[in-house]
């Protein structure tokens, strides 16, 4: 049942960017992470109560416990810089880039966890995501078409710096999910996870909140919002963006906890051509030739890995 949950996770991972992306424009990418995070703790701790598990916190090894809070400290990190490349990226473009994650937790599990059974697979696919990578990388460091809050004269908005280091981080955190949720219910590691977001997250969101706050590298250029100038209407959007976070997580960590990573992490990222298909045909996003490559690419070798391995 492992694969079914890796697919749905890739599903509903896709579902809850691009709900964000399309339908909430005015709302501060931190503080719709924090407002995210909040649909997803409950949905988190609901599940592990309907499991029976939360009781078993206590008997618990200490290692696995901290294992889980690393990860969700490398969770609320990577939202953040994941979140805030959005506002000035086009959401395939973010999500791809994001997606090099793979490589480094790839290569994490042959060494760390000694997952190499076929080695000569992955090392292929794990080549042709580089070349993809490199592919888009090199086209948005060639000068690629404004972003969103971008003008001649004005600095370029460094999404792309932020889509890496989100990279970074959800690689960190699938390396920590997986040494965590071995000895422990998946329901349990996802809502002590969410538990250790949430605070990460709020420091950040009502940090930027302040008065008289100066701009901050986090901040989207100009805003200094506050919880009240929420609309309904994106609470409404951001609240169904957690749901679906919610249930990408749950069923990401059962994956994890069943499956091997280099099998399980592959097929998550399959969020990524969702996302491009949708963005091209809803959101009409386009992309040159070397970018469409760039994703190919990357789209390409994430199946080879996860399909021929």
């Amino acid at each position: 049942m492992w694969l079914p949950a890796a697919f749905l996770s890739a599903i509903f991972g896709a579902m809850a960017t691009l709900v964000i992306k399309q339908f909430v424009t005015e709302t501060d990418s931190t503080l719709a992470t924090a407002l995210r995070t909040c649909v997803v703790l409950a949905v988190s701790w609901l599940m592990t109560w309907r499991a029976g598990s939360a009781g078993t916190m206590g008997s618990l090894p200490l290692w696995s416990v901290v294992f889980i809070i690393l990860s969700g400290i490398s969770t609320a990190l990577s939202w953040l810089c994941y979140y805030r490349a959005l506002t000035g990226g086009e959401a395939d473009k973010v999500m791809a880039i994001e997606k090099a994650s793979i490589l480094m937790t790839l290569i994490l599990a042959i060494t760390i966890f000694g997952e190499r059974s076929h080695l000569p697979v992955k090392l292929v696919g794990m080549g042709i995501m580089a070349g993809g990578l490199y592919l888009l990388a090199s086209q948005n460091r060639a000068g690629a078409p404004a972003q969103k809050g971008e003008s001649r004269g004005e600095k370029k908005d460094p999404w792309l710096a932020f889509a890496f280091m989100a990279a970074v981080f959800s690689s960190l955190n699938t390396v920590f999910s997986k040494l965590g949720v071995s000895v422990m219910d998946s329901n349990l590691a996802t809502a002590v996870n969410t538990t250790v977001m949430m605070p990460v997250v709020w420091a950040v969101a009502c940090w930027k909140m302040r008065p008289a706050a100066g701009q901050n590298s986090f901040a989207d250029p100009g805003r200094n919002q506050k919880l009240t100038e929420v609309s309904r209407r994106e609470l409404g959007w951001i609240t169904v963006s957690g749901l679906a976070t919610g249930a990408c997580w749950l069923c990401y960590y059962y994956a994890v906890k069943y499956g091997p990573v280099s099998v399980v992490l592959p097929v998550n990222k399959l969020s990524v051509p969702i996302a491009v298909i949708y963005s091209y045909v809803a959101l009409g996003e386009r992309m040159k030739r070397q970018e469409m490559a760039g994703i190919t690419g990357i789209v390409f070798g994430m199946l080879t890995v996860a399909v021929l391995s």
